[in-house]
């Protein structure tokens, strides 16, 4: 994150460009991620009424957002993403 804060204007010039090797990383670990969610939500730890695509999509912006971010609102990225992600029944068990 760290690295990405400070040369975010660099990531940004360079995450249009489709060169064959970063595209088959970010492809690979956006089909981690999604792997992770599906199983989360089978298990019912996540909620189930977003699309696995819309919920990898939207935990990479949060890593992007808490990049550029001055380091103070990481944790708070963090909780509302976590918090939104929660089932009611996970809600209710805290």
């Amino acid at each position: 994150m760290d690295f990405q804060s400070a040369y975010h204007g660099i990531s940004d010039e360079l995450r249009g460009l489709a060169v064959p090797a970063t595209t088959e990383l970010r492809a690979e670990l956006e089909s981690a991620v999604r792997e992770m969610i599906v199983g989360a939500q089978r298990a019912g730890t996540i909620r189930a009424d977003l699309e696995p695509d819309i919920l990898t999509d939207l935990i990479g912006q949060t890593a992007f957002a808490i990049a550029r971010s001055d380091g103070g609102l990481a944790d708070a990225y963090l909780t509302v993403l976590m918090d939104g992600l929660r089932t009611a029944k996970t809600e209710h068990d805290h």
